[in-house]
């Protein structure tokens, strides 16, 4: 009886295992309760049976010793025999009240198992439900997924195509850039030649200028000019535009198309200081400076003056028009 019911109760066992663990817990409970209990109905019927074996073996001696006191001990036996077998059919009833009870309690649990297994089945149903509508909104995410690759796919190509007609225009650009850069450094070329050709023909056109209206523009301010030299030069010095002497008197004058500030500079401290040295004739001679020049500011004739300088410029007539300085430098 124990061993079919123990096969009913490892199968009730694991099919609550798979639905709840709640349901283990219960029914390891009650199993507990059931083997405490049938440990200790074993354990009363294991001291009976004891307690009659012992009694059994001094019955046996004293049926030895005396029939007559066997006899009376087995009456006594038999009386604890009848005592014995009343607590056996005690033990009976309760035995069958807790199988009872064990009825009651598996109709219970096989009631609640039932009811668990519902649950279960519905909450499977459930997620079989939303399992369903998780993946079919999965395959619609996986189609409109797969449309934004296809279009993602199509923009790549495009803009791959749009990239190489790129690159094909930035390379025409860059060989017509090329060609416009080599065409333009031919035209800077033949322009800067140009601008030198006009350069040095306005520079022939301004110390002619000055070299014809020095000598009587001097005069008046009363400077004889005997003689009068342009592109004065000794080799490892620097070329002086126009030099107009008499016997002690030598006015060295520098000549620019267009005025430069610092070429009042270099002119006053350095070309003139160096010229009696490049020029050892005129060592005993009084030298003045002049700078003449087709373009001059006003604030470039001041410093020219103020230097100590004589100043040329051009007239609105064309003529050289020449301005003393208030204090001439002699060098």
């Amino acid at each position: 009886m124990s061993e079919s019911f123990d096969e009913k109760l490892d199968r009730l066992a694991d099919q609550l295992a798979r639905s709840s663990e709640e349901f283990d817990r219960r029914l390891a409970e009650s199993r507990a309760e059931h083997q405490r209990w049938m440990k200790q109905a074993d354990k009363q019927w294991a001291e009976s049976r004891a307690e009659h074996q012992r009694r059994m073996a001094e019955a046996d001696e004293r049926w030895k010793e005396s029939r007559a006191e066997h006899q009376r001990w087995k009456a006594d036996v038999d009386n604890e025999w009848a005592e014995h077998q009343r607590r056996m059919a005690e033990a009976d009833e309760r035995w069958k009240e807790s199988r009872a009870e064990h009825q009651r309690w598996k109709a219970d649990v096989d009631k609640e198992w039932a009811e668990s297994r519902a649950e279960h089945q519905r909450r499977m149903a459930e997620a079989d439900e939303r399992w369903k509508e998780s993946r079919a909104e999965h395959q619609r995410w996986k189609a409109e997924a797969d449309e934004r690759w296809a279009e993602h796919q199509r923009w790549k190509a495009e803009l791959a195509k749009e990239w190489a007609e790129h690159q094909r225009r930035m390379a025409e650009a860059d060989e017509r850039w090329k060609e416009s850069r080599a065409e333009h450094q031919r035209w800077m070329k033949q322009a800067d030649k140009r601008w030198g050709d006009i350069a040095n023909v306005q520079g022939e056109i301004a110390e002619d200028l000055f070299r014809r209206n020095a000598p009587a523009a001097l005069r008046s301010y009363g400077i004889r000019v005997d003689d009068v030299y342009t592109n004065l030069k000794v080799p490892g010095t620097r070329e002086y535009d126009i030099v107009l002497v008499n016997g002690s008197e030598a006015v060295v004058l520098e000549i620019k198309n267009k005025l430069r500030s610092d070429d009042i500079a270099k002119f006053l401290h350095t070309q003139l200081p160096q010229f009696k040295t490049a020029f050892p004739r005129y060592e005993q001679y009084k030298v003045y400076g002049g700078i003449g020049a087709l373009v001059m500011s006003r604030e470039q004739e001041a410093a020219v003056s103020g230097s100590g300088l004589f100043v040329l410029t051009q007239s609105e007539d064309g003529a050289a028009h020449l301005k003393e300085p208030e204090t001439l430098h002699v060098w």
